[in-house]
């Protein structure tokens, strides 16, 4: 028998939805790239004529996901995150037409349940043939969805800006961020608390959490003066192109606010300058609450129910659903302390040889698939009488020729 030298190259492909995965992907493919391994990022507008997802109409899906899957076709394994249904779409169009490409779900919330992302996420992470979790924690919890999947944990938290922002917080620069930042809002700056309200984007934040929000404040005004608190509510980057619907809630509840309500506008800055000037935070669901409290700022949780995170869990923050416990939280704000930082990164999962694993996890995705390749290859060549080597060599390109992401890097003798 001649020999095979089978490729060790790998090509790793990310299809990026959700905002959040996407800077996430970013991060990877830089790891990646700088230890010598092939990547790309697909966006659905890089096939969709610059069209994003949100802009597309559903009947569109199917044949954008199979554009998508013919320029994933070089790759070893691609990898999608599982904040939007088309991925389901993407997957299975991977699954049917390139089925050698081994598919993966990223899983990048911290959680284990969030209110619409899990149902999304399941039905993503049904069709791949492995889950990739950011938190490390959530391997083996029996999270919807990865039933009979393989589950791989990586230790990755986006932590880029979390030391930058905890220093400018303290720097002599946040004075002027914060008048910048106000003067955008247009809110005059007279030494008033800020506290930054950070929104969502699915439909429990729009329909109940958010309205409740705005209620309780107005509930909370009858019982204590509050007109010397100004809120500024930070949008998720989508709710503006998904109707402004919180947006429009604050324009609506500023033309009946009273005298004792707190001030309340909309940002018209960065998410990072927000993080910088706040003097608290407060949101319902959000998978960027645990950088509020690594970067030194107070923080709350308000909505229409609890809703159990890394910070709520262990009681780390105050959580309120009424205009009592909102006040209570309100003053009982205090910046977190080194233990309970701690315990933020510890539930996070967070390693910090990520990397290496992330490197090791992809490097080995390709063995058992040239091991499969091999073993058809030589099915078949066994078959074969002995002694017909100008045949089996024939026949090895003709086999070999059907698996495309191989063959310019295959040696045939």
């Amino acid at each position: 028998m001649f020999p095979i030298d089978f490729p060790q190259s790998v090509e790793v492909y990310f299809v990026a939805c959700h905002p959040n995965a996407t800077s996430h992907f970013k991060d990877f493919t830089e790891t990646l790239k700088n230890r010598g391994i092939g990547c790309r990022i697909i966006k659905p507008e890089d096939v969709a004529e610059g069209r994003k997802i949100h802009e597309l109409p559903e009947e569109e899906f199917s044949v954008l996901a199979q554009r998508i899957a013919k320029e994933c076709q070089p790759a070893t394994c691609v990898i999608t995150d599982v904040g939007h249904s088309f991925l389901v779409q993407v997957q299975q169009a991977l699954k049917d037409e390139y089925p050698n490409i081994t598919r993966i779900a990223y899983y990048d919330n911290p959680e284990p349940f969030v209110p619409v992302y899990s149902e999304t996420a399941a039905r993503v992470m049904a069709v791949a043939n492995a889950i990739l979790f950011a938190n490390n924690r959530l391997v083996d919890k029996g999270i919807m969805g990865t039933e009979g999947k393989t589950q791989i944990g990586l230790g990755y938290y986006p932590m880029a800006d979390v030391d930058e922002i905890r220093t400018l917080r303290t720097s002599d620069v946040r004075q002027q961020k914060r008048q910048e930042f106000l003067a955008k809002a247009g809110v005059d700056d007279h030494g008033q608390p800020i506290m930054v309200y950070f929104g969502g984007a699915n439909d429990v934040y729009y329909r109940e959490a958010f309205p409740h929000f705005l209620k309780t404040l107005e509930l909370a005004a009858e019982q204590q003066d509050l007109s010397t608190l100004t809120i500024v509510v930070q949008q998720h980057p989508r709710a503006r192109t998904e109707g402004n619907i919180d947006g429009s809630l604050v324009e609506e509840w500023k033309k009946s606010a009273k005298k004792n309500f707190p001030q309340i506008t909309l940002s018209q800055g960065s998410f990072s300058e927000a993080l910088i000037v706040a003097d608290s935070a407060a949101y319902y669901q959000t998978s960027a609450a645990p950088k509020f409290l690594m970067m030194g700022i107070p923080t709350m949780q308000i909505g229409h129910e609890p809703y159990e995170d890394v910070l709520t869990r262990y009681q780390l923050i105050p959580s309120a659903t009424e205009a009592k416990s909102f006040l209570i939280g309100l003053h009982s704000l205090r910046e977190p302390n080194a233990e309970c930082i701690e315990r933020v990164y510890d539930q996070l999962g967070i390693n910090k040889e990520w990397p290496d694993v992330f490197t090791q996890f992809v490097q080995h995705l390709p063995d058992a698939k040239i091991d499969q390749h091999h073993r058809n290859i030589i099915a078949t060549l066994i078959e074969i009488s002995v002694g017909h080597q100008s045949l089996c060599r024939r026949l090895y390109r003709m086999i070999l020729n059907k698996f495309s992401s191989l063959t310019a890097s295959c040696h045939i003798p």
